[in-house]
């Protein structure tokens, strides 16, 4: 129904959009942080880590409503500094 990454950084807007379908009249994305925005595709940054759910909500001509949904982890993308050690890995 719609591509969307699985995962992502803080840092890194991610991009969704709708495959082709026909009819398409409009479409309303919910990136489940609270933020929605309309249109076949979207692109949107997230400001926290965490699990979300990315739901679309596509309205055809004629009435016709559909819906799907998918879940995206999203990571911490802030700079790893020299010397930092972040899951035993050292960054020195």
């Amino acid at each position: 129904m719609f591509e969307a990454p699985l995962s992502s950084t803080t840092t890194n807007p991610i991009s969704v959009k709708l495959m082709e379908l026909k009819g398409i009249n409009d479409a309303v994305w919910n990136f489940g942080d609270g933020c929605e925005e309309k249109g076949i595709s979207a692109d949107h940054l997230y400001a926290a880590p965490g699990k979300y759910n990315i739901t679309v909500l596509i309205d055809f001509f004629g009435g016709i409503k559909l819906t799907g949904s998918q879940e995206i982890s999203i990571t911490d993308g802030k700079f790893v500094g020299e010397n930092e050690i972040i899951n035993g890995i050292n960054y020195g």
